[in-house]
């Protein structure tokens, strides 16, 4: 199962601008990660974890719904978040990169994965 999650990482990878990517549950297990090694998947999953946890709840305050997907952009780069309801789809971004293509893919890879996980599925 595993191999066939590494697959869809690297489809993803290989967009232009995709630094990374990598499935993280929502306590900060790392599923599975595909990331450049000048990352370190430690201090990701650390971050990934504080932000999936409390940015959902807020927007969810703010929106009065539940988040499919949330940016944080930075000058050096882009880190997108899709919600797979018990697992997230984080891909790091360099800041060149152009998000609403890889967004489109990462999505597609998202349900995939999803499914490969047997998740809950998403709702669109």
């Amino acid at each position: 199962m595993l191999d066939k999650i590494t697959l869809e990482l690297d489809k993803i990878n290989k967009q232009q601008g995709v630094l990374g990517s990598l499935i993280l549950t929502p306590d900060g297990m790392v599923v599975k990660s595909e990331l450049e090694s000048k990352f370190d998947d430690e201090i990701i999953s650390a971050m990934g974890s504080s932000l999936t946890t409390t940015i959902p709840k807020t927007l969810s305050r703010i929106f009065d719904e539940s988040f499919f997907s949330y940016t944080f952009s930075a000058s050096k780069g882009k880190i997108l978040f899709i919600n797979m309801d018990t697992a997230f789809l984080l891909i790091l971004v360099s800041s060149e990169a152009t998000l609403s293509m890889i967004k489109i893919e990462a999505i597609e890879i998202a349900k995939r994965i999803k499914d490969k996980l047997n998740l809950k599925a998403m709702d669109d």
